[in-house]
């Protein structure tokens, strides 16, 4: 799920994030020497423009914090203060903010921590009634599940951002297909709209838009292939009147006019080429020198001939099947 600066569901996971990390740097470690400095160098819950400036002066410790509470609890960490503790009978847990003291009460000493959940953290929206432990994760479900959700199933309690996902859920339900062929005997089903539209041009045709031709295809391609062979816009050469289908290939032809060209000789064949990278390329590819290569496959029993080292490569993947 995508989470930025517009979503509520992004600030809200990072709080949540920041006061796990801080609760279990507290519980673990008990030693200041045993902390990893690096955990609290950074302030989540500040704005990101917001200048740090109370920074820790611990050795060894590069954290820095927007706001003086922040860098107070910080130092409560390295020095061992734990002031806020439980006052439950038998239980010795200590914590550096008032925060963490409540929320340890509320999970572990709460008259109805062993017995059915309470109704307090209850999702209240209507067909889901879920309950969650604790109120951060009964709002971050809310923002999750059903705000921005207004497309709900009449056959479940599940909702959905947009109307085409929900018809596409529907279809475990009653097993029809949200968007169907109108087209008669037809009747193919897809789950979405632009696979639908696309189908439907196949029963329509594609016409060609030529004035005078009345030239109808079934796939886009043909009506391409039609174009090509049918209504070709022909790229005359000036000099010698030779017409090209491509614009690129009359360019390419434009330099075999040139009184001075300059010439390389094929290493191969000794054939005198045009020295430019695609008149190279493309001589590579018929050199008859090359084509008398011959590539012998040692595989055990083999020894059949190849002329490309290509074609040797996808032959040998024959002996491994």
């Amino acid at each position: 799920m995508r989470r930025g600066p517009g979503n509520p569901l992004g600030a809200l996971e990072i709080g949540m994030a920041a006061a796990e990390v801080m609760e279990m740097q507290t519980e673990t470690f008990k030693d200041p020497a045993d902390l990893p400095v690096d955990e609290f160098s950074s302030d989540d819950d500040s704005s990101p423009g917001q200048a740090r400036r109370f920074a820790c002066d611990h050795p060894g410790c590069n954290a820095a914090f927007s706001k003086p509470c922040r860098l107070e609890w910080h130092i409560r960490v390295h020095d061992g203060d734990r002031p806020y503790k439980c006052d439950f009978s038998g239980c010795a847990a200590s914590y550096t903010r008032s925060y963490h003291l409540t929320r340890h009460r509320a999970k572990a000493h709460s008259p109805k921590a062993d017995g059915p959940p309470s109704s307090q953290h209850q999702c209240k929206v209507k067909g889901c009634g879920k309950f969650l432990s604790s109120k951060q994760l009964l709002d971050r479900h809310v923002v999750l599940y059903h705000e921005g959700r207004p497309f709900g199933c009449t056959s479940c309690s599940k909702r959905f951002k947009k109307h085409q996902h929900l018809k596409t859920h529907e279809f475990e339900h009653n097993n029809v297909f949200p968007y169907v062929c109108p087209v008669e005997h037809c009747g193919k089903g897809f789950f979405r709209k632009q696979k639908l539209d696309r189908h439907v041009r196949t029963h329509e045709g594609y016409a060609c838009t030529v004035e005078g031709c009345l030239e109808r295809f079934d796939k886009w391609s043909l009506l391409r292939k039609h174009n090509a062979a049918a209504h070709r816009k022909a790229h005359v050469c000036a000099f010698c009147k030779k017409d090209f289908p491509k614009l690129s290939l009359l360019q390419d032809h434009l330099p075999t006019h040139q009184n001075e060209r300059e010439c390389t000789n094929c290493p191969d064949c000794q054939a005198m080429l045009v020295n430019t990278a695609k008149a190279i390329k493309q001589h590579s590819s018929r050199c008859p020198a090359k084509k008398k290569l011959e590539i012998v496959c040692d595989f055990p029993g083999c020894g059949k001939i190849l002329t490309k080292a290509g074609n040797l490569a996808r032959h040998i993947k024959s002996h491994k099947k």
